[in-house]
């Protein structure tokens, strides 16, 4: 691969990896504001109202807004320093 496709691969990677990280955010946020966001958007109550099924999305999102984040960072500054030397 050439630097020109393995510099444009890792932006895409860059910008999926941000999108993951503010959907999570999105769920992260959107179940401390609303903690029966399910119950209100599907219809549906998984855990009979008690908001567990939200809390435990919120503590995966939680999760994997820290590791996208990470990720994301990582390879941030892998772009920036290989442009850095280009």
């Amino acid at each position: 691969m050439t630097s020109m496709n393995t510099r444009r691969a890792r932006r895409i990677r860059m910008g999926i990896e941000a999108l993951l990280t503010g959907i999570s955010v999105i769920t992260l946020v959107l179940t401390i504001v609303a903690h029966d966001w399910i119950e209100q958007t599907l219809g549906a109550s998984p855990d009979r109202g008690t908001g567990e099924t939200e809390w435990l999305l919120s503590a995966a999102a939680l999760v994997a807004t820290l590791l996208f984040a990470s990720i994301t960072v990582l390879e941030w500054r892998h772009v920036r320093a290989g442009s850095a030397r280009a």
